[in-house]
């Protein structure tokens, strides 16, 4: 569970400012000197505040221009310029950029308390955008017992992750076998074998709700399904075009070559996995025991209900191979 981002090329200032903003904010934060590692961490977690070193040498980039590249991978992160040797133009271009605040080295006491300011406001804005929303009906609620307590999910809302929602995600793990032939055979196969309406949490998601929650993961599993009822509900109000239903496909793998002396498929098994898309929902994680409430937003991976498909094929001599298909 990570809420604050550090990236300095100093190794050592890097983690001094993150132990710091961790001892006085309670925050889980991480650090790191690499703009690279800095856009996955973005984009794999739910990171609120990004605090950036504006002269990262060493790299290619800046810490305006890195900002610039966190905002496409999560357009909801905050940003704060936290440099020493920031020129005028720099500043300019931070607000450009649309950072939050700027702080100078010098002033580093005031860390901790301006990183919480710019969380609060994170999180005043989540909220803000849940209450405005079209209420009621997506709204899907989930109690569960966690160790000795219990907790309330409510899904709140789930909206495309705007900038890496076009983004088509294809998982390696969902690849499933939907047709075998052996050489000389031909077979057909429904256009639909392989689509799916599962949702999928990331894991940094679902570690990020068991620490928040105490849950345990087969109360996620049901908290997936709630996310799932969301989405299903919401699409079934949009339209979209569909493939006929009993549409067939036609596969056919030729025989071996008379002789045998040329290397050739002997067989060849069909293999396709769902495309998905990253989407945002917010859970509200309400422990029903004490009162304490507090909103999460979560990434979940949305079917969009097409596929990928591959060839996993096997040779005369012995040998296999895996060949993309679309």
């Amino acid at each position: 569970m990570t809420d604050i981002l550090v990236v300095d090329d100093k190794v050592r200032e890097g983690q001094s400012f993150r132990k710091l903003i961790e001892a006085e904010t309670g925050l889980a934060t991480v650090f790191t000197r690499d703009p690279a590692e800095a856009e996955e961490i973005v984009r794999s977690g739910q990171i609120k505040v990004a605090v950036l070193d504006q002269l990262l040498e060493g790299t290619t980039t800046s810490g305006t221009k890195l900002f610039r590249q966190l905002r496409k991978r999560d357009p909801d992160i905050r940003g704060l310029l936290f440099s020493g040797e920031a020129k005028s133009e720099d500043l300019i271009e931070a607000l450009d950029e649309d950072f939050v605040s700027f702080l100078n080295k010098n002033n580093i006491a005031e860390l901790p308390e301006r990183v919480l300011s710019i969380y609060g406001e994170y999180l005043a804005d989540i909220a803000q955008r849940v209450a405005d929303s079209p209420p009621a009906k997506e709204v899907i609620k989930r109690r569960f017992s966690a160790r000795g307590r219990t907790v309330r999910y409510d899904v709140l809302t789930v909206r495309p992750a705007t900038g890496a929602g076009e983004e088509e995600i294809v998982r390696e793990d969902r690849y499933v076998t939907v047709l075998k032939l052996n050489a000389g055979q031909e077979k057909e196969l429904s256009v639909e074998a392989g689509r799916t309406t599962e949702v999928i949490m990331e894991r940094e998601s679902s570690t990020k709700l068991r620490l928040a929650s105490a849950a345990e993961i087969k109360a996620l599993t049901k908290l997936e399904s709630a996310v799932e009822s969301v989405v299903k509900v919401r699409e079934a109000r949009r339209e979209q075009a569909h493939v006929k239903a009993g549409e067939r496909e036609k596969y056919f793998l030729p025989a071996d070559p008379a002789g045998g002396s040329t290397r050739s498929v002997r067989a060849r098994h069909i293999e396709r996995a769902p495309v998905y898309r990253r989407e945002r929902a917010v859970v509200r994680v309400t422990c029903e025991c004490c009162g304490i409430a507090r909103l999460e937003p979560v990434n979940v991976l949305v079917p969009t209900g097409g596929f990928r498909e591959r060839h996993h094929d096997y040779y005369s001599d012995n040998t296999d191979d895996y060949v993309n298909t679309g």
